[in-house]
Formats: structure tokens, sequence, C-alpha cells
């Protein structure tokens, strides 16, 4: 299982109401991990990214190519994740792989550089 984050589209400049497209609230988000594929998969591509509210973040995306089962790879991204404006959205890691995946030392930082004074 991976953790999965709430995070809020608070935005001080716009009082807009829950799923308004203006001025949504970026996050910068980092992510780092080790990634393989689990005992017993069959050896392909593996590609993970960010899902906001289960949907695929399609340029979050990273990919692994392991050259065999149990063999961890390290894969990173830097990527502003937007936040409707006014509303609170799921932010969680998606194995986009056809085969289960194991994940190590996984580490996600989020920054709202707006917020900052």
């Amino acid at each position: 299982d991976t953790p999965l984050f709430s995070l809020s589209g608070y935005n001080p400049q716009n009082n807009c109401r829950c799923r308004c497209q203006q001025r949504p609230a970026y996050y910068m988000t980092n992510v780092n991990m080790n990634v393989a594929l689990a005992e017993g998969a069959t050896v392909v591509p593996i590609a993970v990214s960010l899902a906001i509210d289960g949907v695929a973040f399609p340029i979050s995306e990273m990919d692994s190519t392991p050259a065999a089962v149990e063999e961890y790879n390290h894969i990173g991204t830097d990527v502003p994740v937007p936040i409707l404006n006014g509303c609170c959205q799921n932010v969680a890691l998606q194995n986009n792989s056809t085969q289960p995946i194991t994940v190590k030392n996984l580490l996600i930082s989020f920054n709202r550089p707006d917020l900052r004074n």
C-alpha cells in the first residue's frame, strides 16, 4: 500500500468555491524511491506516477527498465501538482505497470511556494 496525501487547494487570493478551475493551488512535489518488480512477476518496464483523486497525472510518470525481478532501481521526479481551488484532493502513487512492484525508501515532499512570506 502507498500513502494517501490529502492536499488543500486553499488560495487566499481567490474566493472561488470547490471545483473552480481558476487559479489552482500548485504544490511543488518531489518524489524519490527505489522500485523493483515483485517476486514472481514477469520482467517488464515499470511505470509509476502520481494520481490525483485516483486519476494518473501523466507528467509525473517515472519509468524504470529492470533487468530482473527484485532488482531495485532509483526513480524520481519534481513536478508541480495542481489542486483545484477551494478543494481538498487526494494524491497517491499509482503503479501503471502490468506487473506488481515493490517500493523501498519512498520520499515525497510537497511545497506551496505561493504561501511563503
